[in-house]
Formats: structure tokens, sequence, C-alpha cells
């Protein structure tokens, strides 16, 4: 066990360890508790029948969010299980704080503003022949 990693379970933010199994809990509560519960307000949200439509989007956080927030987690899941199973070295661990999309949101940021702003860019605008 490597000293970062002993060094995070003295702290008892078990949250906070690294990845090591693709059995880990914690995938299994931020499928089924952490996204249940935003899925359950959106859900109470919308069957208000009492409510008018744009009072039922200030009961719930902005729909892009609701959605980018369930395409994070569970990108963030089935990426962690994947380098936990295709890792040849035994002792592997992902720390998920590590995780960031800044450099790909940078790159097609670059191929949008050579497509300007183009939604559905095909091979040729990326620059393939």
């Amino acid at each position: 066990m490597s000293a970062v990693i002993r060094k995070l379970s003295k702290k008892r933010k078990p949250f906070l360890e690294p990845y090591t199994s693709v059995n880990d809990t914690r995938f299994e509560w931020m499928e089924k508790v952490f996204l249940k519960y935003f899925i359950d307000w959106y859900n109470e949200a919308q069957a208000t029948p009492q409510l008018t439509a744009t009072e039922k989007k200030k009961m719930f956080i902005s729909l892009q969010t609701f959605k980018g927030l369930i395409m994070a987690v569970r990108s963030v899941i089935e990426a962690a299980k994947y380098l936990l199973q295709h890792v040849v070295d035994r002792k592997a661990y992902v720390y998920t704080n590590k995780f960031c999309q800044d450099p790909i949101e940078e790159l097609f940021g670059r191929h949008r503003a050579i497509g300007r702003r183009a939604d559905n860019m095909n091979l040729h605008m990326f620059g393939y022949k």
C-alpha cells in the first residue's frame, strides 16, 4: 500500500480513498443513492399537478445541470471501472479527483471554432480527408 493511500486511510474519510476494485460500494452509492435523490426530486417536481411549467422549473435545478450531473456521475463510474479492469498491475487504484475534462473541452472548442460553431461536424471539418 502506498504512502498516499495510508495517509488518506488515517483521515477517516472513506469517500476520499482511491478506488481499488470494480466492486467498490461507492459506485453503487453514486448510482442508487446520489443519482436517485436527484431523479426523485425531478419526478416529484414534475408530478405536482397544480403548478405551471415555469413553477415546476423553479422547483428544481436546471434541466441542463440535471442531465450534466447524470452524465458526469455515470461517466466517472464507467471510466474508473474501465481503468481498474484493464490495468495489468493488480495494485492499481484510481483517484477520481484527478479527472479533468478541461483539455477535452478545449480540443472540441478549437474544432468548433474551425467549423464556425457547426453542431453536426463531419470528418472533413475535423481535418480528415
